[in-house]
């Protein structure tokens, strides 16, 4: 039909024994005016947003639970928060892999890296550089350099090596 279809009802119920499409020629909506809509599928979900986007919005908490998720994105990703996050598992590693030279980063402060058991920085076959225009403040119980080919420490001005007990060997 070309009119319009107006169904008002205290309860509306559409029983199919097949499928059901709703197909409009123009933007749409499906709301409630209270409680909540909820979209089950017995397979799955699907929410298709051809080459548009999908906006999710609302100023209340969006809530994800799932047993695994997986973002798959044929460009980048970008989480952004206005306010200090985390992002924690609650067992097993976290793992960060850049295809290419990646950074982190701070807009503010100081970059902390906290490993349990220590902290690793690997360069494989490439440099490891600590680039600072402030002071290299190395504080440990004990220091340890080991080398395979030379050790050069060069001063830019006078230096020095000294302890605060027993023996210096050079």
């Amino acid at each position: 039909t070309t009119g319009t279809l107006d169904i008002n009802a205290a309860t509306t119920t559409i029983d199919s024994s097949a499928g059901i499409a709703i197909t409009g020629a123009t933007a749409s909506s499906f709301k409630t005016n209270a409680d909540t809509l909820t979209l089950n599928g017995a397979n799955g979900v699907n929410i298709i947003g051809n080459a548009s986007e999908i906006d999710i919005t609302t100023t209340g908490t969006l809530d994800i639970n799932t047993a695994t998720t997986t973002i798959d994105s044929s460009a980048g990703v970008s989480v952004t928060a206005a306010t200090a996050s985390s992002f924690t598992t609650a067992s097993g590693a976290l793992t960060l892999t850049g295809a290419a030279a990646s950074t982190l980063s701070t807009g503010a402060g100081a970059l902390t890296l906290d490993g349990a058991g220590g902290i690793n920085i690997e360069g494989n076959a490439s440099e490891i550089d600590i680039t600072t225009t402030g002071t290299l403040d190395i504080n440990a119980a004990t220091t340890t350099i080991d080398s395979s080919a030379g050790i050069a420490i060069t001063g830019a001005t006078a230096s020095s090596f000294k302890t605060n007990a027993d023996t210096l060997t050079l």
